[in-house]
């Protein structure tokens, strides 16, 4: 699929049927790592679950939920079906300036694993509202990190998903100096 398409076809998937085998999801994180980033620093590290042992695992790690991870918590129990989740961490640093660049360049890696995922025929949702101090602390966080996303991928249904959506005119946003 030539990246065109794979760029205007990409859609956030929240229903999984299945995950990325670990094999697969290595290969697909190590091309995703040549996101532009500064300094070839490669601020990123990555806390995978990819079995339904980890799924369980992050469930008694977190006795507070956002509402969405209750909702997969009941699939995951009465289906044992699950995605690949992907929690993505960014060095945060001393200095502004590159821990700016540090948290853009991650964020670069992350659509670049939603594209290369998609082409690959599996679906991502880029979760941040589950995030936060005490869930940064129980996963393992270190103080000088931060958690950019925590992803979800996976094969899916494409007959129950929304594929591409409308974007506005670009030029309506566009101004010259």
């Amino acid at each position: 699929m030539p990246i065109q398409d794979t760029i205007k076809k990409r859609s956030t998937i929240r229903n999984f049927t299945g995950n990325i085998p670990t094999a697969e999801l290595a290969d697909l994180l190590q091309l995703a790592s040549y996101a532009p980033n500064h300094g070839l620093r490669e601020p990123w590290r990555f806390i995978t679950i990819n079995s339904y042992e980890s799924w369980i695992k992050l469930y008694q790690l977190t006795p507070t939920r956002h509402p969405f991870m209750k909702v997969f918590e009941n699939q995951l129990h009465s289906t044992q079906t699950f995605p690949t989740g992907i929690i993505v961490i960014a060095r945060k640093g001393d200095d502004a300036k590159i821990a700016r660049e540090d948290l853009l360049g991650t964020a670069a890696l992350i659509q670049n694993f939603q594209l290369l995922a998609w082409a690959e025929g599996y679906g991502v949702v880029w979760r941040t509202l589950c995030i936060d101090t005490a869930f940064e602390q129980t996963v393992g966080i270190q103080a000088d990190e931060t958690v950019v996303g925590f992803l979800q991928a996976g094969t899916f249904d494409p007959s129950r998903s929304p594929i591409g959506k409308y974007r506005q005119d670009i030029r309506k946003k566009m101004s010259e100096i």
